[in-house]
């Protein structure tokens, strides 16, 4: 299998769990939503640095496999 199937079908299956996802967060209640939404904003600030250094390893990795920034971005 070539990268480029491999990050097609990550990208599928990506957007299916965000489609199931997006489907039972209609049934919750505002407030359940904004806190859920204050947990992961909470969550993703504790983690920006490590997340930021991971990005970067992606961003490297890209570049030498000949990938355009832009390309990578897209993908990542």
């Amino acid at each position: 299998m070539t990268l480029t199937v491999e990050v097609i079908t990550s990208v599928k299956e990506k957007a299916k769990k965000a489609k199931h996802v997006s489907k039972k967060r209609g049934l919750l209640q505002t407030e359940e939503k904004n806190e859920a939404l204050l947990k992961i904003t909470e969550a993703l600030e504790q983690r920006s640095s490590f997340i930021l250094q991971e990005y970067q390893k992606d961003l490297d990795s890209g570049k030498e496999k000949g990938f355009s920034d832009a390309l990578w971005i897209v993908l990542c």
